[in-house]
């Protein structure tokens, strides 16, 4: 008797347990099927597809532990944070990296008068010269912390608006794009909504890459 009730109630329960999961981050809430209408209304974005969009995203619960503010146990340490920057193995990477884009560093600094050293350092710092631009699937961090952290859900909300615009103006599949744990994207981790206002076309080949591309990096910087 209690197999057959355990062979009853498994299907039941994984049954529930997936419908709780979906109902997570889907269109069967009113606040995501909303936000799905209101891409079809400003941007001619459909709203099934958005909504096939959530219904394959996974809520990051780790991504809400990563973004929360952490707890100061004693005040910040210059010194030791000014280690993590500035180190051998980043001054070794950041002169390669000036040393195999100097051509597009140098007319970027001309064009914008901001110093060459200063444009090397920013990618130095934010993604250690495009060697960790992230790993994360930018849809599934930017959904999470849009509805699941109310904290910062409104600008969250319009950093998502704005990665579902950019996909579609790159012609880039959602999916595929990774981000830091914040949504940041590319060698210098922009948010989307700056990678709509700052990225630029460095090597003018037609294309913004500030995934691959260090001249576009370099530029929109």
């Amino acid at each position: 008797m209690r197999r057959w009730l355990a062979c009853c109630l498994l299907p039941l329960l994984m049954h529930g347990s997936t419908s709780l999961h979906a109902a997570e981050l889907s269109c069967e809430r009113t606040d995501i099927a909303a936000f799905a209408s209101e891409m079809q209304t400003r941007h001619g974005l459909a709203s099934a597809d958005t909504c096939l969009l959530f219904a394959d995203a996974s809520r990051r619960s780790d991504v809400l532990r990563l973004i929360a503010p952490p707890p100061i146990s004693r005040p910040p340490d210059w010194s030791r944070y000014r280690g993590n920057f500035v180190n051998a193995k980043r001054i070794r990477l950041g002169i390669e990296f000036w040393d195999r884009n100097r051509m597009s560093i140098e007319a970027a600094a001309r064009q914008n008068g901001i110093p060459a050293s200063v444009l090397v350092a920013l990618i130095g710092v934010e993604t250690a010269y495009g060697n960790n631009i992230g790993r994360h699937k930018a849809f599934d961090v930017l959904a999470t912390l849009a509805f699941e952290y109310p904290p910062r859900a409104t600008f969250f909300r319009g950093e998502l608006e704005s990665l579902l615009v950019l996909a579609q103006a790159q012609k880039l599949n959602v999916a595929d794009i990774r981000s830091s744990y914040a949504g940041a994207l590319g060698m210098p981790q922009f948010m989307p909504s700056s990678w709509q206002k700052y990225a630029v076309d460095g090597d003018e080949d037609g294309h913004i890459d500030l995934w691959q591309n260090p001249s576009d990096a370099i530029a929109s910087v």
